[in-house]
């Protein structure tokens, strides 16, 4: 499950990326922030497993640099569920190779680390 970010986000917005993004607020445990933020973002929750972690730095158009630590949990999900449309324009279902494969021809769609964590060795895991 992949998701568009919604278009007036402060950076990225309209670009395709991971089923959530987040941060922790202060003093939370990162397991109940992750799961905190898939019910916020894509309204509903399921079982989440660590998977890996990895940094990026990246510069923004609107001159914000991120300069972060990314944790990434994956779980499965069957079920209907109402996205926030403060956070989500979209999303869809797709299998990994159609992502990877798009990425590979229209990077342009995608967040900067969403296609760091596609990256990734852990990720062949996913496939």
């Amino acid at each position: 499950l992949i998701h568009q970010r919604a278009l007036h986000k402060y950076h990225s917005g309209g670009l395709w990326t991971n089923t959530c993004c987040g941060h922790p607020n202060e003093g939370e445990e990162m397991q109940a922030a992750v799961n905190r933020r898939l019910i916020e973002e894509m309204g509903f929750g399921c079982e989440l497993n660590y998977s890996f972690k990895f940094h990026y730095k990246a510069d923004f158009e609107n001159g914000l640099t991120e300069n972060e630590i990314d944790h990434v949990y994956v779980g499965e999900f069957e079920g209907d569920f109402k996205v926030n449309p403060d956070e989500v324009a979209d999303y869809k279902w797709v299998d990994m190779e159609t992502v990877l494969h798009d990425v590979t021809i229209s990077p342009e769609k995608y967040t900067v680390w969403f296609k760091e964590i596609l990256k990734r060795e852990e990720v062949e895991n996913l496939v």
